[in-house]
């Protein structure tokens, strides 16, 4: 599995594989409970049970519900080729890295807020 993540109140599990296959598991039962857009990364919001965010090579990333699969909203980016991403704690942001930047969007409106550029020469 290339990520995974616990549903807050432990209940179910997000995975993400090498074939980029998404899928939300019942923790008690180990059963699959849905199957959400293809990506290399998932994670539930920290405050949201039903969301999850997937980091989608070459797209973007896809927020979308765990209990019906169904794309909630859709983050974009241009050049650059995003690696991993977190949600801060409140659940209010949402980071992705790439090998050139860091980017930070406001999860409710969608927006870009900050863009954090790596400096050449500085470790």
């Amino acid at each position: 599995f290339l990520g995974i993540s616990l549903s807050p109140d432990g209940s179910q599990l997000a995975t993400a594989n090498y074939t980029c296959s998404v899928a939300v598991w019942d923790t008690k039962t180990g059963k699959k409970q849905q199957t959400g857009p293809s990506g290399s990364r998932a994670y539930f919001s920290p405050t949201n049970p039903n969301m999850v965010a997937n980091l989608v090579p070459r797209v973007g990333i896809v927020l979308w519900d765990a209990r019906t699969g169904k794309e909630l909203k859709n983050f974009s980016f241009d050049n650059y080729r995003l690696r991993d991403l977190r949600f801060s704690h409140s659940g209010r942001l949402l980071a992705a890295t790439s090998r050139k930047a860091i980017l930070i969007w406001d999860v409710e409106s969608g927006d870009l807020v900050h863009t954090i550029t790596r400096q050449k020469g500085k470790k």
